[in-house]
């Protein structure tokens, strides 16, 4: 076939890039154009017009260049190439043939590259390049396929990330994964795919508006892949949906959705509710901050040990069975946290070992059965076993019946801070929330239970239980009467009461001790024991003036000097001086109350 466009007004018409290809005695000028009306075959979307480069030695890279088969130099090159598609390449997007090949030429051409609306197989991993943006027309009619019984299991992802700054972009695209969909299934059997999008190293990466159907693991974004944004994500992957750790900057998202698509019946969706799916893995990174997660049956992981900026979420919503925040290092601030449970559920909404958590407002629906927050370590302004967890303006919901365990539970070193929260239902004979040990720092305060109850450790003289409201508790303070020389000195009391109120450094304290103090040769001062905070200098601990002592003597005011072994008693009155009060001031047998009030800097 030979071709003259010279001073040709018409541009010829071909059906096919291998058409093109054939064409032999070309004589045309600089820039004349020919028409393409598809790739492979009239109509597939991969047509348009081409202009004649007569110098051009370029590749033919079957999508933008075209090199005839009879000539050495000059090639025909699309001639807009603003907009370059999949299609343009030679990708068919049936969902039955291979597309890898040609989508990866297209992505080799260095262009933003765009998948028109059909579903694309792969068999191995797409490699876009630095900056490149790849995209769909929706999350939902553009799709990448991806089957184990054809796809190179071996490969790091379906989409790889180049491992240099800046990432890809990838846009409104869906990854739709082939499952096991027999009866019967368990998740022993599924397929184990790689990462839908690994950007490992890879800082700078965007992701928005992408969903992954029936996958095994989602993002991978370790390394450093700091400065990275996520943004609308429905993720469906029954292992990890999102992993992030060794971020050197801030990582930003915006609504992520983690459900299992595309198999949201059956077994599939018994295999993701089995205890064993995880929403999101959020390690080390300098700076985290995302708007809205929402979970289905499904846990979020923290561990940011060693994170120097708190990690910052909107909401967080925790629906269905297994759903669990566990915060096990790292600083954690949420702003809003809803969670709901079924009747027998027995995971914990919220679990913290480590860390430290503040949560503003959260509203808890929970079962009969297992502490729906719960605090082994660290601090948790809600419910702790290690660490903090803070909450406040919090709402707790079950079902009309008698739980069989409380809400809350705080062991271990877990520094629990609850203010300004309720029980929804007010079903008598439940126990709201069970603290066991007394550790510094612990604050239930503004909690009106009434029917209900709460659990305090036995002595509390480092944490403050007070309540307000309808309900109000005064802890047992197990302080003790001695003196230099004990000898036989026997004391009952009749009541050892009192708290003390942390506020960072400072502290406020009352204890209210009422004795009988029995004795024949017990000599010596007089001095408490059992109050377990020591100030930093003898001027950071101040006894208030409604202190007082019971003496059978003219002093009438107390004071207190704190000493490693406790607390001696000091009396002064009208023209006494300060001295150290003595056993010998008391009358044996004879009941007397001390009343201690100060405040003190640790």
């Amino acid at each position: 076939m030979s071709l003259s466009i010279q001073n040709n007004s018409r541009r010829q018409a071909y059906s096919s890039l291998a058409a093109v290809r054939l064409i032999s005695g070309i004589t045309a000028y600089e820039g004349e154009v020919i028409n393409l009306s598809g790739h492979t075959t009239e109509g597939d979307g991969g047509g348009g017009d081409f202009y004649w480069d007569a110098s051009s030695t370029a590749t033919d890279n079957n999508g933008t260049i075209v090199k005839l088969a009879d000539t050495t130099t000059g090639r025909f090159i699309r001639v807009d190439q603003t907009r370059i598609s999949v299609r343009m390449f030679g990708a068919v997007g049936n969902g039955s043939t291979d597309d890898t090949t040609k989508i990866n030429v297209a992505l080799d051409s260095g262009r933003d590259i765009l998948f028109p609306i059909g579903t694309y197989l792969i068999t191995d991993a797409l490699t876009p390049g630095n900056s490149q943006k790849i995209y769909g027309q929706d999350r939902t009619t553009s799709i990448i396929k991806v089957d184990a019984a054809t796809f190179n299991m071996s490969a790091l992802g379906v989409i790889i990330s180049p491992a240099s700054e800046p990432g890809c972009s990838i846009s409104d695209i869906g990854i739709e994964f082939v499952q096991p969909s027999g009866s019967g299934e368990v998740r022993a059997n599924m397929n184990q795919y790689p990462p839908a999008v690994y950007a490992v190293s890879s800082p700078r990466t965007v992701i928005d508006n992408l969903r992954v159907s029936r996958g095994w693991d989602g993002i991978k974004l370790t390394g450093n892949s700091g400065g990275s944004y996520l943004g609308r994500l429905e993720l469906g992957c029954y292992n990890l949906n999102v992993e992030i750790d060794n971020s050197l900057d801030f990582m930003h998202g915006e609504s992520w959705h983690i459900w299992p698509f595309g198999g949201d019946t059956g077994d599939l969706l018994a295999v993701w509710k089995d205890g064993s799916t995880v929403a999101l893995t959020l390690g080390d990174v300098d700076g985290f901050n995302l708007d809205k997660l929402a979970c289905f049956s499904s846990r979020v992981d923290i561990n940011g040990i060693s994170s120097i900026l708190p990690f910052i979420f909107g909401s967080i919503q925790l629906d269905g069975t297994n759903s669990e925040l566990n915060i096990t290092e790292g600083g954690v601030i949420i702003g809003n946290l809803y969670s709901s449970k079924s009747t027998t559920e027995t995971v914990s909404s919220i679990k913290v070992t480590g860390g430290r958590v503040d949560i503003s407002n959260a509203h808890i629906e929970g079962g009969e059965a297992g502490y729906q927050i719960q605090v082994t370590g660290g601090r948790l302004s809600t419910s702790v076993s290690a660490g903090q967890l803070s909450l406040s303006n919090m709402t707790f919901r079950w079902p009309n019946t008698a739980r069989t365990e409380p809400m809350i539970e705080q062991s271990g070193s877990g520094i629990l801070i609850v203010a300004e929260c309720q029980p929804d239902h007010y079903t008598a004979g439940t126990e709201v929330i069970h603290a066991t040990t007394d550790v510094l720092g612990t604050n239930i305060n503004g909690f009106p239970l009434s029917p209900h109850t709460l659990t305090l450790p036995t002595f509390s003289a480092i944490t403050n239980h007070g309540t307000s409201g309808r309900y109000r508790s005064l802890d047992v303070w197990n302080a003790s009467l001695t003196c230099t020389t004990v000898g036989d000195l026997s004391v009952v009391y009749g009541s050892r009461t009192g708290f003390i109120n942390l506020d960072g450094d400072f502290y406020d304290f009352h204890l209210r001790l009422v004795c009988t103090p029995t004795f024949t040769t017990a000599s010596g001062t007089l001095s408490i024991t059992g109050f377990n905070i020591t100030p930093t200098t003898a001027s950071d601990f101040a006894i208030g003036s409604y202190s007082k002592i019971g003496l059978n003597t003219n002093f009438t005011s107390l004071s207190i000097a704190n000493t490693s072994s406790g607390m001696t008693v000091q009396t002064q009155g009208d023209n006494q001086a300060l001295t150290n009060a003595v056993i010998a001031s008391l009358a044996s047998g004879v009941e007397i109350t001390i009343l201690v009030t100060g405040r003190g800097k640790i």
